[in-house]
């Protein structure tokens, strides 16, 4: 239990401590993953796995024959901007929508409210 002044203030402890001989701080997690890394790989090294080193490296080897899999031709084609100039260019017809037919049901509910209309108009007192 801590001990207090009349005041308020914490009386330290006077209890000498011992620091632990041979204390070291722990590895972070980046160095950790590093040396995993460089274990793994220089594991994979000796097992004949392709290495890192390896796994860059895009240089071609002239050293071998050519065979005609080895090389592709390439087909000539025509520019995208003009494919899409001309279909610009060409002149596209206008498409109108054709009116919706009316039934009949439709015009009586017209007329319907028409009559109605007009009844309302000519029975308003105001």
């Amino acid at each position: 239990m801590a001990k207090y002044t009349e005041d308020g203030h914490q009386i330290p402890d006077q209890t000498p401590l011992e620091v632990p001989v041979g204390f070291a701080a722990p590895t972070d997690l980046h160095a950790l993953i590093k040396q995993l890394v460089r274990a793994e790989s220089a594991r994979a090294g000796e097992d004949g796995q392709e290495t890192f080193e390896e796994a860059d490296d895009f240089d071609v080897e002239d050293d071998g024959p050519i065979s005609p899999y080895s090389t592709t031709t390439m087909q000539e084609e025509a520019p995208r901007e003009a494919k899409f100039l001309r279909e610009e260019e060409t002149p596209k017809p206008e498409v109108k929508p054709a009116p919706a037919p009316i039934d009949a049901d439709y015009q009586a509910f017209l007329a319907w409210k028409e009559a109605n209309a007009k009844k309302n108009s000519t029975s308003d007192p105001a």
